[in-house]
């Protein structure tokens, strides 16, 4: 009878579990909620956090800061650090705040150490998603469902009046992805174990944020919850039953959503009848036609923000400021060029490593895989590489590698058949898997 590694991990205790959960949920109400001294609510979260893991779990933390992604952005660090030196008006506001990025996933990853862990990390997820979808519902679909819209620029005038004079104070963009993730990993966790009563209820919810992604309007978001719900089935097996269940999941909600939404959906690079390009396509063009300037060492994220975005056409039409490039990894490589973009490409690729193989049996592990898409999708449409949903996501991915799938491999038994025997001691848990 084979027997798995011993591993010795301190248990998550409840106290780590609610500051964890607690952090992904107030994301999306952290510009709605006041701020002391200044500092959001999700600032003193992290700052208890990290205050909590040097005090008590600094021996995790030690381990966790040698992950091969936090590797790989440390050198990004450095090496933005030196290209930035060398140009004209250089400013390191950008590395500090991806630093902060960074060490918040540290910390996310010091307490998430178990399955548990991260399963209330993942219901967080949900919990945020059905909280944006309740917003979404409230403000702007009853306004899209009264409108109609034949092209792109007919409905994003409808989207502008819909959301008009309404007390939201966060990106549309980011309220599409934060519904989008609690579409994701509600789905994720329908598709394995649990009572029938169970997952419908996560169905339930599932189908009710994805009707919410639809409503910012935006492609970003919604190519986000497409691309992972398609990595998620195709780990899970592509069954004429799931293919069936898929299929009547998305007509139902192309039927709820409003006409005018659907509209916004296409992209395109050809001027408008009133003379406009799209706003991404002329942004994209820029950032081709100005590639001999930045591809070996970059312009700098100062001079891109400054002088030399001015002198092209990243500079906005109307105002005077600079529009930036709506795509983390061109961000990367006209802020520092060609080592910065390999520095980026290199945490791409270890966070790809955290995923477990052959997670189509645990729902645990589908949600990593969603989760994980959707950030990458993310970066694809946002220029901030220093978002905070981008921290919670590398916590998660560090976590998994580096305390619940050390070896990459999720037993082929399904979860709930295997049997743990725990034994503990001052030292933490130990725990071994029969199989």
């Amino acid at each position: 009878m084979p027997v798995r590694k011993t591993v010795h991990v301190k248990k998550t205790n409840l106290t780590e579990k609610i500051l964890l959960t607690a952090i992904i949920m107030i994301l999306p109400l952290e510009n709605h909620l006041p701020t002391v001294g200044g500092f959001s609510a999700l600032f003193l979260l992290f700052a208890v956090l990290g205050m909590y893991v040097l005090a008590f779990r600094f021996s995790a933390l030690m381990k966790v800061v040698m992950h091969p992604i936090c590797l790989s952005a440390y050198a990004l660090i450095l090496v933005g650090f030196i290209i930035e030196s060398s140009h004209p008006y250089p400013t390191f506001s950008i590395l500090s705040q991806f630093g902060q990025m960074v060490f918040g996933g540290i910390l996310v990853a010091s307490v998430c150490r178990d399955r548990e862990a991260l399963q209330w990390g993942f219901y967080g997820y949900i919990a945020a998603g059905v909280w944006m979808a309740v917003v979404l519902f409230l403000t702007s679909y009853g306004a899209l469902s009264g409108v109609s819209a034949s092209n792109f620029q007919e409905a994003d005038k409808a989207r502008n009046a819909a959301f008009e004079g309404k007390d939201i104070e966060i990106n549309l963009n980011t309220m599409a992805r934060i519904s989008g993730q609690g579409t994701v990993v509600a789905f994720a966790l329908a598709l394995v174990g649990g009572s029938i009563r169970k997952r419908n209820i996560l169905f339930g919810i599932a189908a009710f944020c994805f009707i919410a992604t639809f409503l910012p309007m935006s492609r970003s978001g919604l190519l986000a919850v497409i691309m992972a719900v398609s990595a998620i089935l195709l780990a899970f097996g592509l069954r004429a039953k799931v293919i069936v269940m898929g299929a009547i999941f998305s007509l139902c909600v192309v039927i709820v959503v409003p006409d005018a939404v659907l509209s916004r959906m296409a992209f395109s690079t050809e001027k408008s009848r009133s003379g406009k390009v799209e706003a991404r396509a002329r942004i994209y063009s820029a950032a081709l036609d100005t590639f001999d300037q930045y591809a070996l060492v970059g312009v700098g994220s100062g001079n891109f923000w400054g002088p030399w975005g001015m002198k092209t056409n990243f500079k906005h039409p109307t105002y005077f400021s600079v529009v930036g490039p709506h795509n983390s990894f061109i961000a990367t490589i006209i802020y520092w060029g060609i080592p910065g973009l390999l520095c980026l490409l290199m945490i791409v690729y270890q966070g790809y490593r955290c995923i477990p193989r052959k997670c189509g049996k645990d729902p645990l592990s589908l949600c990593v895989l969603g989760v994980s898409v959707t950030l990458l999708i993310m970066m694809m449409g946002s220029h901030r590489l220093y978002a905070k949903e981008l921290s919670l996501g590398i916590g998660l991915l560090i976590a998994s590698q580096s305390w619940i799938w050390q070896q990459r491999v999720v037993s082929s038994i399904p979860h709930a058949r295997r049997k743990l025997k725990v034994s503990y001691s001052k030292q933490g848990v130990k725990s071994r898997l029969i199989m």
